[in-house]
């Protein structure tokens, strides 16, 4: 009866949802029984990943598996996830450190790319370059439906299924994003360049939603920051609180705009006083819902202490 109560939650017609709730209360939250459903969308198959690296080339012909960019070199990877889609990933790793390495995880937000995490013009870049620079390594996936992956959707942009009101699909797509990056962690758990004990994830808006999904689910995650999270009124199922409660084995930050329309600070509070751990930390900032490079700084600290990485050399 259970699981028939939560698949018809999943099932439900996406016209009932085709207006983004952002006013209201928070959802009430899901009991024990219903947790341990709604988590077993969350597991996967552990197999080989047979993980494939695509080929980097220059103008003059010369081909690598890795790109030489300095103060880090960066690989290009691909590998199948469920249902035959194709899972393309960057892993930078450190030049001025030895490793085995600790590394981050960033997850995007709505309509975004992993290429954003990389591109010197976008403002995300500010973090993925802090990171590699305090001496992590950078790990970001193409979440299904966007950048590479659109082909998912017949190449339309992810918003076309919310305006749509296509909820299912914006379901499955949170379910298969974390389980991409949880897959993803197995690949790095193989490498001996990697050190598999010092793993976190930092997500923005939709990513920060996944961040506190993954953290919940996978207990590798030793470290999550989840920064301007939408609370998803719409979907009572996935609301955030039902997962943070459940996160026993990860410290949190939370960061969040005072005029973000996503959430109100009460509500953020809420979310994080979930979490049953002590090892949590909320920091409200003067903006709306943007990753500003004024809080890179205090993320990357926070990260260096809990995954234990001192002051470069």
């Amino acid at each position: 009866m259970l699981l028939t109560a939560l698949l018809a939650m999943l099932l439900v017609p996406a016209s009932a949802f085709a207006q983004l709730q952002l006013e209201g209360p928070l959802p009430d939250l899901i009991d024990d029984d219903e947790w341990e459903v709604l988590a077993s969308f969350f597991e996967y198959e552990r197999r080989d990943l047979s993980v494939r690296p695509v080929i980097f080339c220059t103008a003059v012909g010369q081909c690598s598996e890795t790109e030489d960019r300095g103060e880090y070199v960066r690989e290009k990877f691909v590998f199948e996830g469920r249902q035959g889609t194709m899972v393309p990933g960057y892993l930078g790793l450190p030049s001025h450190r030895d490793g085995p390495h600790p590394i981050v995880i960033l997850q995007y937000g709505f309509n975004g790319r992993m290429e954003n995490w990389w591109d010197s013009r976008h403002p995300s870049h500010v973090l993925t370059e802090s990171l590699l620079q305090a001496g992590f390594g950078v790990l970001t996936l193409e979440q299904p439906f966007h950048g590479d992956r659109k082909y998912e959707i017949g190449f339309s942009d992810p918003p076309s299924l919310l305006l749509s009101g296509q909820l299912s699909r914006l379901r499955d797509m949170s379910i298969q994003a974390v389980i991409d990056v949880r897959q993803a962690t197995d690949f790095l758990g193989s490498r001996s360049d990697v050190d598999r004990s010092r793993i976190a994830s930092v997500g923005f808006s939709q990513g920060a939603m996944h961040t506190i999904f993954l953290a919940a689910v996978d207990p590798r995650i030793r470290a999550a920051v989840s920064w301007a999270t939408p609370m998803r009124k719409s979907d009572p199922l996935f609301y955030p609180g039902n997962f943070a409660r459940r996160i026993v084995d990860a410290g949190v930050l939370m960061l969040g705009g005072e005029r973000d329309p996503f959430y109100t600070a009460e509500e953020v509070e809420t979310v994080l006083g979930l979490v049953p751990s002590t090892d949590k930390r909320l920091i409200m900032f003067d903006g709306a819902h943007q990753l500003r490079p004024s809080e890179v700084t205090i993320v990357v600290e926070w990260l260096r202490d809990h995954l234990r990485v001192g002051a470069r050399p």
